[in-house]
């Protein structure tokens, strides 16, 4: 028996959203801006251990969740009772700093799949070139590995 759930996916562009939405019903522009730097600065060095990746999931989570972005305040808190979790408080902090004091400038556009079944996904899309050296890349790969087995 094989079972099959369709799941219809609707991508917004948050970067075009209308009006700043408050936090309880959305995100707000300035949240947008704010997840856009962290999103440019630090997505790839939270890949690179547990402190840097739950420093950036505790200010995704804070962003969406919260009124304003503030560990230490509101729905979400950071507690620091061990050294772990003082370490993410700590990371996370240095982050928000870099980002309202204007040492990340760097930002990408966000999109978010929306699905009522399920959490909502953040995104970023490619730009055109990056895709379509991506898909110039792999176009070469398939014919690399095509004459290979023709040989």
């Amino acid at each position: 028996m094989e079972y099959h759930e369709s799941l219809n996916v609707s991508l917004a562009q948050w970067r075009s959203a209308p009006a700043p939405r408050p936090a309880q019903d959305g995100i707000s522009s300035s949240d947008v801006t704010f997840l856009g730097k962290l999103w440019a600065n630090a997505f790839e060095t939270s890949k690179t251990g547990e402190v840097e990746a739950a420093a950036f999931q505790a200010l995704v989570w804070e962003t969406v969740q919260d009124s304003k972005i503030d560990l230490d305040d509101d729905n979400f808190d950071l507690y620091r009772t061990n050294g772990f979790t003082k370490d993410v408080y700590a990371l996370a902090n240095e982050w928000i700093d870099n980002i309202n004091n204007g040492i990340w400038t760097d930002t990408v556009d966000l999109y978010v799949l929306k699905d009522h079944c399920s959490q909502d996904f953040i995104t970023t899309v490619p730009e055109p070139t990056s895709m379509a050296l991506a898909l110039v890349g792999g176009l070469m790969l398939l014919g690399r590995g095509r004459r290979q087995r023709i040989a």
